[in-house]
């Protein structure tokens, strides 16, 4: 039989820690996506400023795109993405763009290691076992 958690709160309180817990490893996984993304994006294209071909994520040309990545919490939760408009034409593709996905690979990467973060929310949230 799998080992349950004993937790020494009230409902209530629990319910408060986990609300108040939850913003904060969501922001931590999607600091790890903002991470790799940020890693998927190399420097290249030169001074002929050659981009990327489909599906690879766009080259580095002047640094904009890339340092436009940020990550934020929310009330619930957090968001990460690019804040330059021009990033949903390169993730998604455009009328004369191809594709060149950069968020989705990054948060693809990065889920496996999501689970560590949520682990510890338990921890320093005041549950015990």
């Amino acid at each position: 039989m799998a080992k349950g958690i004993r937790i020494k709160m009230t409902p209530g309180k629990l319910k408060r820690a986990v609300r108040a817990a939850v913003p904060e490893s969501a922001l931590r996984c999607a600091i790890i996506v903002e991470g790799d993304a940020k890693a998927l994006m190399r420097i290249g294209g030169g001074i002929a400023h050659t981009p990327s071909k489909e599906p690879k994520p766009p080259h580095v040309q002047t640094g904009t795109l890339r340092a436009s990545i940020r990550s934020a919490k929310t009330a619930t939760g957090a968001v990460v993405g690019p804040t330059e408009s021009y990033g949903a034409v390169h993730e998604f593709g455009g009328r004369h763009h191809p594709k060149r996905p950069f968020m989705r690979p990054a948060l693809d990467k990065a889920k496996p290691r999501f689970a560590k973060q949520f682990k510890n929310m338990v921890k320093t949230s005041g549950a015990s076992k």
